[in-house]
C-alpha cells in the first residue's frame, strides 16, 4: 500500500525475504514506481551483502512475473539466488500469467504452497485485478453532500467537510494516480485538485472540456502538476497533454487513459452529470461519501443518486459520516 498511487497500471506488490529456520526477516522491499523494479528485486537487493540468500524463502503478495517487459522476469532472479521457498498470497490475474509463474518454479524444484489468498491481499490487489477485467483504471468515487443532500451551490465554492475531513480526502488524491472532475464541476468550484498537508504525490488532472470552454485562468492550468484535457475541440492553448476524444463516450475515455497514459487508478470528485453517467454504465468501483449531518445549504446542486447499497465500512469525524462502498458488479 506504500506506494498506492505510483505504480500506474503496475500492482502494488510487496515481498519479504525471511531465514527458513529462525523466521527472521533478512530483507524486504515493495513495487515504488510503475517501470522500475519489482518488490521481489528490492527484496532481494536490501538483503546485506554478507548473507547469502540460498535456501532462504521469499514471500510475495502477488505471484512473480515470468514475462519481460520493462523489467526482467522475477522468477529468473529467484531461480537465480536459489531461495529455497516461494510464499505468494494471490494469482496473478494478468492473462500472460494466470498460474504460469508457479507452474515453472514448482517444476525447477522450489517449494511452492497454494496461494494464501487473504481478503487484505485481494483488497490490495483490486485495483490491478479490476484493470485487468475491464480494461480500465480502478475508478474511485468521492461524493461530499451536505445534510440536506447538496453538494454544491452555483457560483460560489463552499466548503462541506470538516478539515479532518478535507484532510483525510487529501490523502486520498496522494493515494490515488489521477484525480478527474466533471467540466462544470470546475468551472463553479475553481478547485485546485491537487494533494496538500504535506503529501508528497500529485495526481494527474483529468479535465474534460468537450467544447472547448475551459477559461486558462482556472487554478488547474495554474497550479503545479500534469494535465491531461479531453476535448473535441480544437482549442489549443490549453497547458497540459490533449487528447482529441469524447468524454462523454466513458468507455473509450476510460481504456485510452489506461492503454495510452497508462493511468491505472483515477478519483473522481463530481458532479452531478458525471457521476449520474458512471452509476448509469456500472463503471465505478468504489463510492465514497463525506456527509455533513449538520450543514444544510437548503438550495444548490443536488446530489445525484446513487446506488442503494450497503456501506463495506462506515466512520463518523465529528460532524461528518463517511460511508465507502464497493461495486459488487462493476462494468
Amino acid at each position: 500500500m506504500r506506494s498506492r498511487g505510483q505504480t500506474g497500471t503496475n500492482p502494488n506488490v510487496g515481498a519479504v525475504i525471511l531465514d527458513q529456520d529462525s523466521g527472521r526477516i533478512l530483507g524486504e522491499g515493495w513495487h515504488q514506481t510503475f517501470g522500475k523494479a519489482h518488490a521481489e528485486i528490492n527484496a532481494i537487493n536490501n538483503v546485506p551483502q554478507n548473507i547469502a540468500l540460498a535456501h532462504h524463502t521469499i514471500a510475495v503478495s502477488l505471484e512473480p512475473c515470468n514475462h519481460t517487459g520493462k523489467t526482467p522476469p522475477c522468477t529468473s532472479a529467484i531461480l537465480k539466488h536459489h531461495l529455497d521457498k516461494v510464499v505468494i498470497d494471490q494469482q496473478d490475474p494478468h492473462p500472460s500469467m494466470t498460474g504460469r509463474s508457479v507452474k515453472l518454479l514448482r517444476q525447477s524444484g522450489v517449494n511452492l504452497p497454494a496461494p494464501l489468498d487473504t481478503s487484505t491481499g485481494k483488497r490490495v490487489l483490486e485495483p490491478f485485478s479490476i484493470s485487468q477485467r475491464f480494461h480500465r483504471p480502478f475508478l474511485r468515487l468521492k461524493m461530499a453532500i451536505s445534510q440536506d443532500n447538496f453538494i454544491g451551490q452555483t457560483g460560489r465554492q463552499i466548503p462541506i467537510t470538516n478539515p479532518f475531513s478535507q484532510r483525510w480526502v487529501h490523502r486520498l488524491r496522494n493515494e490515488t494516480q489521477a484525480i478527474m472532475a466533471g467540466t462544470q464541476t470546475i468551472l463553479n468550484d475553481n478547485p485546485a485538485l491537487t494533494s496538500r498537508f504535506g503529501n508528497l504525490h500529485q495526481p494527474i488532472r483529468i479535465l474534460p472540456d468537450r467544447r472547448g470552454i475551459l477559461s486558462d485562468h482556472l487554478r488547474v492550468f495554474s497550479e503545479p502538476g500534469e494535465n491531461i484535457i479531453l476535448t473535441l475541440s480544437n482549442r489549443n492553448t490549453y497547458r497540459g497533454k490533449i487528447i482529441k476524444i469524447d468524454p462523454l463516450d466513458l468507455k473509450s475515455t476510460f481504456r485510452y487513459l489506461y492503454d495510452k497514459c497508462h493511468i491505472g487508478s483515477i478519483l473522481i470528485e463530481g458532479g452531478r452529470r458525471l457521476f449520474t453517467s458512471l452509476f448509469q454504465a456500472g463503471m465505478w468501483d468504489e463510492l465514497i461519501i463525506f456527509q455533513n449531518t449538520e450543514l444544510k445549504l437548503s438550495s444548490g446542486a443536488e446530489a445525484p443518486l446513487f446506488p442503494a447499497l450497503p456501506a463495506d465500512f462506515e466512520t463518523k469525524l465529528g460532524s461528518d459520516t463517511i460511508n465507502f462502498i464497493n461495486n459488487p458488479h462493476p462494468r
